[in-house]
């Protein structure tokens, strides 16, 4: 028998003491229970999370967090989370060999867990942005982290569409939750890749359905882009975001509801204000898929009535000038993203008129390529001229071609 006084003896009575609080006490003696829980973990003796998982701690809190009980009260939850985050990220780390008896067992609820949180979705995003319970959108944010780490390390990543996970994260990111550092994007991405591919479409229309549709997702793109403090890597997840569901998503909702909210004017100024120049392969990264989606929304918002629309050649011929400036430096050698691009050019060429300009909107468009056109052509004969890449690369000899033609077309280049 254990002696009175050891860890496993004072873990086994806090967790006692919690779980009768749990069933029969009132608020203040769980706040009391739990924070006295929390204090003895953190005290951290060195047989601490034996005797926490001896004592079966994980167990009855995971069975707390899957007590629909529980979220009578927001403060409670709060306690909750931040005790479970804790020993997630405190002891499950710390587990190796084929056990791991911890992490196991949080593994194994989170289906269930965020299966129950999704069906309450509405009432944790009023709790998330209520001013008055910031504690619990912190607890709430560092627990989804908790959870996220334990997925990626433990390589035990839930499909996306048998656990609502990836769902609630992007219902709570577009109904306005702030997750504040932790780049809640990424680990979206991260449970979509590890998804077999089948799942990803269904995946993307059902949580696109969660969120409110198309026009939500595209409102809260734009908010993001319209932030002062918007990081590079937060502008970069978000831009990966509206790249990947638009192809996904059916019937081209997506660049629609782009379209009608205007997303392209913050992608466009946050993308000038956030440019690395030291760092232009990330840049890259965040537009090189969008051709199609620049070319949607070029061709639905500009009006040759309307000179305020005209500002959408300025969007399309800025990232089109870029990515024949970047594509051939970073580009994969089968050259997709490079294909996709010189099509867009291509395009840009179709919609000319043939003789001189006569329209406003093509006598803007002619003067926004002028004033795009010599700089890139500058930087692509520096590629040959300084040897950072092989004339002969197929990338560059595309970019060439496409970026002559389109100056041909306005008579700044010989054609080819």
């Amino acid at each position: 028998m254990a002696p009175p006084d050891s860890v496993y003896v004072q873990m086994h009575k806090h967790r006692d003491i919690l779980w009768s609080h749990h069933h029969s006490g009132s608020y203040k003696g769980r706040y009391a229970a739990i924070h006295a829980l929390s204090q003895f973990l953190k005290k951290n003796p060195p047989d601490v999370w034996d005797a926490c998982r001896k004592a079966e701690v994980p167990s009855f809190l995971i069975r707390i967090m899957l007590d629909e009980l529980t979220y009578h009260d927001l403060n409670y939850i709060e306690r909750i989370f931040q005790l479970a985050a804790y020993i997630m990220t405190t002891a499950c780390p710390m587990e190796a060999g084929r056990e791991q008896p911890i992490s196991r067992q949080f593994l194994a609820a989170g289906e269930g867990f965020w299966e129950l949180i999704f069906s309450m979705r509405e009432k944790f995003v009023a709790g998330c942005r209520a001013p008055t319970y910031q504690p619990f959108r912190s607890s709430f944010v560092e627990l989804v982290a908790a959870y996220g780490l334990l997925y990626k390390t433990k390589n035990h990543f839930p499909n996306t569409l048998e656990s609502k996970f990836a769902r609630l994260l992007l219902y709570t990111w577009v109904r306005g939750v702030d997750y504040g550092k932790i780049d809640v994007l990424s680990i979206i991405f991260k449970h979509m890749a590890c998804s077999p591919q089948e799942n990803r479409r269904p995946f993307c229309n059902a949580s696109i359905l969660d969120c409110g549709g198309p026009d939500a997702f595209a409102k809260r793109c734009k908010a993001q882009f319209e932030r002062p403090d918007l990081s590079r890597e937060a502008f970069r997840t978000c831009s990966r975001l509206m790249i990947i569901f638009n192809p996904l998503v059916d019937g081209n909702a997506v660049v629609s509801a782009l379209a009608d909210n205007d997303v392209l004017r913050p992608f466009y100024g946050s993308f000038c204000r956030l440019t690395d120049a030291e760092n232009t392969r990330e840049d890259w990264n965040s537009f090189q898929q969008m051709s199609e989606i620049l070319w949607s929304i070029f061709c639905k918002c500009v009006n040759a009535r309307s000179s305020d629309s005209f500002r959408y050649t300025e969007y399309l011929i800025f990232f089109l000038s870029r990515a024949v400036m970047y594509a051939p430096r970073f580009d994969r050698l089968e050259g997709i993203n490079t294909g996709r691009w010189v099509q867009l050019c291509e395009s840009v060429c179709q919609f000319l008129p043939k003789g001189k300009p006569q329209e406003a909107i093509h006598i803007f468009l002619v003067e926004v390529i002028q004033r795009h056109w010599k700089p890139t052509a500058d930087v692509l004969s520096g590629y040959i001229s300084e040897g950072l890449i092989d004339r002969k690369d197929p990338n560059l000899v595309k970019m060439i071609i496409a970026w002559k033609r389109l100056g041909s077309s306005i008579g700044l280049a010989p054609g080819r």
